[in-house]
């Protein structure tokens, strides 16, 4: 078993995550894009929403080519992030679930380059790359893997979600002082 398979698969998982949020919930990623003038529109965000949900699905199944697919909408989402952080722009999201208040941070980028690189690594690897690559390894290892696997996409989830909250909490922004009237 390839040593990138699992947080390729994890990646593919968290896409799902991700594009079901989208669909449910596409203000936090219309709103995101709309600060960095982009389209931005909630059909779009829906859009993107599924497509990110088929190529999870046929990245889990392990058609050909979806590793490579991944690891490029991984590198896309690292580079809007670095986009965010840079342009500086007021961004209350980063839009990836949906929600109204993800900030963009640093980790985001970091998780987001690592599942890129995982994808990347995976798709080099030439072996199968969805869950059926499990398969060969007996049903035991596959199903620890399969956990793992599943381990590593909630804790992803975790980084990118209640992780900037738990920072903003414990060092909130200082409040900007009132004009005397």
């Amino acid at each position: 078993m390839a040593t990138l398979l699992l947080p390729h698969l994890a990646g593919s998982l968290l896409l799902l995550v991700a594009g079901v949020a989208k669909l449910r919930r596409p203000d936090g990623t219309a709103r995101a894009l709309r600060a960095q003038r982009l389209p931005s529109s909630r059909a779009l965000v829906r859009l993107l929403g599924a497509g990110e949900v088929v190529l999870a699905a046929a990245a889990l199944a392990g058609l050909p080519g979806t590793a490579w697919a991944v690891a490029a909408a991984y590198a896309a989402f690292t580079a809007f992030v670095v986009l965010a952080l840079v342009r500086d722009a007021p961004l209350s999201s980063c839009g990836c679930f949906g929600e109204l208040d993800l900030p963009p941070t640093r980790t985001h980028v970091a998780v987001t380059a690592a599942l890129a690189a995982a994808g990347a690594g995976t798709a080099a690897g030439g072996g199968a790359t969805g869950l059926d690559a499990l398969a060969g390894a007996g049903a035991l290892p596959a199903l620890a893997a399969a956990g793992l696997g599943a381990l590593v996409a909630w804790l992803a989830l975790l980084s990118l979600t209640a992780l900037p909250r738990l920072a903003a909490a414990l060092h909130p922004a200082p409040a900007t002082p009132r004009s005397a009237s």
